[in-house]
């Protein structure tokens, strides 16, 4: 009965003008075309009325603290949610994707395309002809999609705002720490480290049969050996809170694969080659399934030089394709003009995400810890290295793991 009463208020909301392509109602809680001027306050108010008005499919929880004291949050997208993400078998009962933005600072469009496209997802879910391409009420029976609209919201503060945006003696003692001062141009958080070069990288080279274990090689012009607003990998791999608060969420869940909202160039970019060919294929594929929805190219060479990127992570970690996808042509901070027509472009690409790891499935190699199910590997040397990393143990199957082993 609940449900019932939930899908006729949402149709009685939905009754409005559209907007320019046709999915922007009166009743939004988030408007694309004013994305620009809403703080991380602002995006994280939204966040809460949106688990408010759809309470049976989406949740927030706080997964860690930026510098300067601001949430760092997920929205969690799947139905039932309430019941199912009390399921001890959570990481096998449905499938898990991941979806992130906000990482630099002055990619300020990136958070509104999430946000925005969370309150689409939704209203589909109970009026299917909101999406043609998709359907979410079948969608999410299936799927859990975790979104972090913005890693750094510091950062986009000091973009949006100004130095008058830092509330803590933290944040302001960090930031007085870094000589620059052209705030507009900020890709860093409020200590001057590039959150995207302060991820800890490990790998398997095949050649050599050994792990290597990486951080920051990059001695470019793309490098900065002291905080700044750009470039700089931090002293140590992991140094920042708000790298190590999607560190811990990467490994809670068994994600299937990963979407990394970024700017500028209307790019796709899906290059990592060092976690081998079976990867490599599964990537690529995922990255021709994002050109085909945008529009934009792949980026088909890429420096990678450097170490430290969040795909470099969660790849090493799991094993599962990541892809960047670069929104807007335009200078940084992105300008307002822009938001509308790269939210056109991709706000659907999380979905088509979803309908390939559908496809891809499960993969032979499952590690288990203390007899519970992790995640899967295609490849022995990853899961019996995180085997034996994590104290767990390999088995191989087929279709869906088993949760207890």
């Amino acid at each position: 009965m609940q449900k019932v009463l939930a899908i006729l208020l949402s149709g009685l909301l939905s009754i409005g003008s559209l907007g320019s392509f046709g999915f922007i109602y009166s009743n939004d809680l988030f408007f694309i075309n004013h994305g620009a001027s809403y703080s991380s306050d602002d995006l994280y108010r939204t966040a809460v009325n949106l688990t408010a008005r759809y309470p049976e499919i989406l949740t927030l929880e706080i997964i860690g603290r930026s510098i300067d004291m601001n949430p760092i949050y997920v929205l969690i997208l799947t139905a039932d949610i309430k019941e199912t993400m009390e399921r001890e078998d959570l990481n096998v009962y449905r499938k898990h994707y991941f979806v992130e933005a906000g990482t630099h600072a002055r990619e300020i469009a990136n958070p509104s395309i999430v946000i925005k496209q969370i309150e689409d997802f939704c209203k589909d879910y109970y009026d299917d002809d909101h999406i043609e391409e998709f359907s979410l009420s079948e969608i999410l029976e299936d799927a859990v999609i975790h979104f972090v609209p913005l890693v750094n919201p510091d950062g986009y503060d000091l973009v949006t705002i100004g130095k008058s945006s830092v509330r803590t003696f933290m944040g302001m003692d960090a930031l007085e720490g870094v000589d620059d001062t052209d705030y507009l141009k900020f890709k860093a958080n409020l200590a001057g480290v590039d959150i995207n070069r302060n991820y800890p990288l490990e790998y398997f080279d095949a050649k050599t049969g050994q792990w290597i274990r990486d951080f920051e090689k990059n001695t470019d012009s793309l490098y900065s050996p002291v905080p700044r607003g750009e470039f700089y990998p931090g002293p140590v791999s992991g140094s920042e809170p708000e790298t190590r608060a999607i560190m811990r969420y990467v490994l809670r869940y068994d994600f299937r694969n990963y979407l990394s909202y970024h700017s500028r160039g209307n790019v796709i970019i899906a290059s990592t080659d060092w976690f081998g060919q079976d990867y490599a294929a599964r990537e690529s594929e995922l990255a021709m399934i994002a050109s085909n929805v945008t529009g934009y190219d792949i980026l088909e060479s890429y420096d990678e030089n450097g170490s430290g990127y969040f795909s470099d992570f969660a790849a090493a970690q799991t094993l599962k394709p990541t892809v960047t996808v670069e929104t807007t042509t335009a200078e940084l901070p992105t300008a307002q003009l822009y938001f509308a027509e790269a939210y056109k472009q991709t706000y659907l690409l999380p979905l088509y995400f979803v309908q390939e790891g559908e496809r891809q499935g499960y993969f032979r190699y499952r590690l288990y810890v203390n007899g519970h199910y992790e995640r899967d590997f295609d490849n022995p040397d990853y899961a019996y290295y995180h085997a034996g990393r994590m104290g767990g143990i390999i088995t191989i199957g087929e279709g869906t793991p088993a949760f207890e082993q």
